[in-house]
């Protein structure tokens, strides 16, 4: 059991990942279609994956009776998950993007309750619905329309947060077994392997000479430091905490987009965005107690 302050470290260098990841995503998705980013996000990280495995993983092998729950944990994090969130992110704001998923220890916490993976916990519960009220403080103050025309793209990312709760819960005992990178390797390996087809589709006729250079470092950044470092980071995690409490740590990712924002543009902070953020900071308080 790796020490409390190093998993800290370990969440907080996920977390302001996921945050570049809402930045550069957004803004690649201006010049290439999500089935074409897609394509080329996850062929580059499932090749990389694969020569670290041969490294770091040598003699590890999938045992035939996991194979199924391989299979079903590479459906639902790129077919599923991330063509969603791609489709999601190009149709709503990062705003509504982000309270869609801080529901996401929600789903986590129903589902491995469902797989008897975490016993019911009334403070658990508690510190759940304190975070998601702080995180909705925090973005309703920048404009949550729920009239608007992003209803359709919301509804989209929420597909993909429920995706990604199953993946979350039913990845943890194959983790215990194999290992957090050997499993993100393998899983997105055979997730890309799926998806290829669709991608390779959407790419015919595409001009990518069009495409500046700017949009491909945002798909190099997705590829490795959100496909590799984070999705790793986040299973590692999980082999040490219970699913509900590595996901409750993603409300905090409002917070750390608004700390970004502070230091590359120089907004400020409201007292809502202070209240929000105490009340997602007792919010999950309360979970990790519970």
């Amino acid at each position: 059991m790796p020490r409390k302050s190093t998993l800290s470290i370990a969440l907080g260098i996920n977390l302001l990942i996921v945050g570049g990841t809402y930045i550069w995503g957004k803004y690649a998705l201006i010049y290439i279609p999500p089935m074409i980013l897609g394509l080329l996000r996850f062929s580059l990280a499932a090749v990389l994956l694969y020569i670290g495995t041969k490294t770091y993983s040598r003699g590890v092998k999938i045992e035939r009776k996991d194979y199924g729950r391989f299979l079903l944990l590479s459906i639902l994090v790129i077919p599923v998950n991330q063509l969603f969130f791609l489709i999601g992110l190009r149709l709503t704001t990062p705003s509504h993007s982000a309270l869609m998923y801080s529901t996401l220890p929600i789903f986590i916490y129903i589902i491995s309750l469902a797989f008897k993976e975490e016993a019911f916990a009334w403070l658990k519960n508690i510190g759940i619905i304190t975070a998601f009220v702080g995180v909705y403080l925090i973005l309703n103050e920048k404009g949550i329309d729920f009239n608007s025309n992003y209803i359709l793209g919301d509804l989209i990312i929420l597909v993909a947060v429920v995706s990604w709760a199953f993946y979350t819960v039913l990845g943890r005992p194959l983790i215990r077994k194999y290992g957090a990178f050997f499993v993100t390797a393998r899983v997105l390996g055979f997730g890309t392997l799926m998806f290829l087809p669709f991608g390779i589709y959407g790419a015919i006729g595409f001009d990518f000479k069009s495409v500046p250079l700017e949009a491909y470092l945002g798909v190099l950044y997705m590829a490795i430091m959100t496909s590799i470092v984070a999705y790793t980071i986040w299973y590692w995690a999980l082999k040490y905490l219970e699913a509900s409490k590595v996901g409750v740590i993603n409300n905090f990712q409002p917070i750390v987009t608004a700390l970004m924002s502070l230091a590359l543009f120089g907004e400020h902070f409201s007292s809502m965005f202070i209240a929000g953020g105490f009340i997602v900071f007792v919010g999950v308080y309360l979970t990790l107690k519970g």
